[in-house]
This record gives C-alpha cells, structure tokens and sequence, in this order.
C-alpha cells in the first residue's frame, strides 16, 4: 500500500537545531525522500523552508551557527522604537533567509510545504497577547506570492518582534494557535507523520480519531522544563542539539524496524486506526549516551 508521508516541525526558538539532527538522520537512510509534505510554526517554519530549498545539512548548520544573539536583539534596546509593534525586528533575518533559499527554489520544490501563523483581530500591540481572538491561518509556500513573509510571520513572537503584515492584515507566531502543525497534512492525505516538536507541549491525543500513524520524535531530557533557552540563540550549542537529534533520529528508525513498522527497504506497515510511536525517556537515556 502507498502511504503518504509528512512531517511536522514544531517551534521552539533556539531549539530549532534539534530538529537538524533528526533531518539529517532521516536523509542519511533514505527516508526523507520520501517525504513530500512538510509543515512548520516559528522556528519550525524556518527549517520547513530550508528542507524545501534542498540545502545540505552542513550548511543548514552554518546557517543556524550564524543565527546569534547580537543578529536577533541587535544591541539590545537601542532597536525599540515607538513605532514598532514589537521590541525587535526580524528584517534582518528575512532578508538573510531571503538569500539563503531562493523563490525558484521554493516555488519548483518537490516538498509541499505549508507554515502556520495566528491572524490578529486588529494590528495592536494588544491584540499580540489576546489569543482567544487570534485565528489559524496556513500558508502555502508554493504558490505563495511572498513565502519568505510567510515564514517570517510564522515566526514573529508577539510584543517580542511584533506582527508582519501581508495583505492588509497583522500576523503574529503559528505557535499561538499551533505550535506543531499536524493538521495541515492530515488534510493532504497524510497517514504516517513524524512529528518533532520542541516546546515540551506537544499533544498527541488530539488526533486519536484519526487513521494516522503518528511517530513521535520528541525529546524529554534535553530541554529544559522552564523555557530559559527558547531565546537563547547560542551557536556553540547548536552542535550538541543537532548531534542529539541525529541520535534519536536514529533510534526512531530502528525503533519502527523493531516494531516491524519499517522494513529494510524503508517500506511502511501502517496498522489500521490511530497509532502513536514514541522513544520513552530510557530508550533515549540509552541513545543520547551511545557514542554515534
């Protein structure tokens, strides 16, 4: 049987380079080009668009070794003005994601990609923390006119960097309304999802109604349980997150062929009805420790 495979990329701010290792796992057995849908909030929507430009894992690192403190805040305060709807601006990083991957490059991609963002009621500084009037909205970075602004949309942290307008209206993070985006590849036809969500809130159940297989690829001891380093943007750590995901990238594949999930020539064996995998926190103590 044919399945359709997607994945979701959660958002998490610094802790995005997790989500590198467990990229670079599922390229190096074959897995990833099988996938055709991809679906992204905050910084998920960013690696969401650098999978879709096809760029090699050693430079997707460089990218994020290059994503600093000082490149995010600036010099602090100095970058606050009245007339801003957030304390910082992410200019500077639309323009370097502008370059990084290219519109061609989205627009031909084989990857259907779709990114998340939360719609404000009016463009204020106010609406920014009201999230019961916030709405969904999923853009499709294919066909979409300006799908850089989409992905910084996505990614605008309310009152930190304020809302990104497009078309009229103010956007602020996906991560408000979802902040692991399953549900735009259950609505492609999607029935095997691999999730990797890196806030520590993900929750699974929401979709035991549905046929899915839904992998899990969450860590439960890397992260710690207080936020403290979501804005943290440190590049001596991303090597320790991106090699930690690669690890358990690793073992949710032979965790699958375990389970006879996935066979040797990467072919699935989807039960019928809802089905969630998930490395438990010993399965990961194990793998983390193992020298790779």
């Amino acid at each position: 049987m044919n399945h359709k495979i997607g994945i979701a990329l959660g958002g998490g701010g610094a802790r995005g380079s997790y989500q590198i290792g467990v990229l670079k796992a599922l390229e190096e057995v074959g897995l990833l080009k099988q996938v055709h849908h991809i679906s992204g909030s905050s910084i998920g929507a960013i690696n969401t668009m650098l999978v879709m430009g096809k760029m090699p894992f050693e430079r997707m690192v460089e990218v994020w070794e290059k994503i600093d403190n000082h490149q995010i805040y600036g010099s602090g305060l100095d970058r606050f003005k009245l007339d801003r709807m957030g304390l910082f601006s992410l200019q500077d990083m639309y323009e370097k994601l502008s370059k990084e991957v290219s519109l061609s490059e989205i627009r031909n991609s084989k990857i259907q990609g779709y990114v998340t963002a939360a719609r404000l009621h009016k463009g204020s500084m106010v609406e920014q923390v009201m999230l019961h009037r916030m709405e969904k909205e999923v853009f499709h970075l294919n066909n979409f006119i300006d799908p850089h602004k989409a992905v910084l949309a996505s990614a605008s942290i309310p009152v930190l960097f304020g809302s990104t307008e497009i078309d009229g209206s103010s956007y602020v993070d996906g991560g408000a309304v979802d902040n692991c985006p399953v549900t735009p590849l259950i609505e492609q036809g999607c029935d095997i999802i691999i999730a990797v969500p890196i806030d520590g809130w993900f929750s699974p159940k929401k979709y035991e109604d549905k046929d899915i297989l839904l992998i899990n690829i969450e860590a439960h001891k890397l992260f710690h349980f207080i936020p403290f380093d979501i804005l943290d943007f440190k590049p001596n750590a991303v090597k320790n997150k991106v090699d930690y995901g690669y690890k358990m990238g690793l073992g949710m594949i032979e965790k699958l062929k375990t389970l006879n999930l996935l066979n040797e020539q990467l072919n699935f064996n989807k039960p019928q009805g809802y089905h969630l995998i998930e490395l438990t926190k010993e399965e990961e103590t194990q793998l983390t420790e193992e020298k790779v």
